[in-house]
């Protein structure tokens, strides 16, 4: 799988870039707002709620991405990189796609609780 990453500070274009990307390539972009405007219509935005679902939200669609017979994708991102959690947020994808063995989600949760009763 393919997973193209587009990130930067607020409103610097990166949903046109992707949307050029996705033109061009025929890679499916999944931007930033997907997510974040539907969960605004019930949460304020920095609730723990609102960042709950957001995180939830894409985990599954990248998940579901991963396992699918989808080329790839691209994502779209505000990303401070001196930030731990952004960058767990981008990790998690990265994962997904280099390590075919973690797609199996289902599997990969037994294995790490296994390992963690161990």
């Amino acid at each position: 799988m393919t997973l193209v990453v587009i990130f930067g500070p607020p409103a610097v274009a990166k949903m046109t870039v992707g949307m050029e990307i996705e033109r061009r390539t025929g890679l499916r972009l999944f931007h930033n707002h997907m997510t974040v405007d539907p969960v605004l219509q019930l949460f304020p935005y920095g609730s723990p709620s609102f960042t709950k679902l957001v995180r939830d939200l894409r985990c599954r669609i990248f998940e579901e991405v991963a396992l699918s017979d989808l080329r790839g994708m691209i994502f779209t991102y505000v990303w401070a990189l001196d930030d731990r959690e952004d960058k767990a947020h981008i990790d998690q994808p990265l994962r997904l796609t280099e390590k075919k063995t973690k797609r199996d989600i289902e599997n990969s949760r037994r294995h790490l609780i296994d390992v963690d009763r161990r």
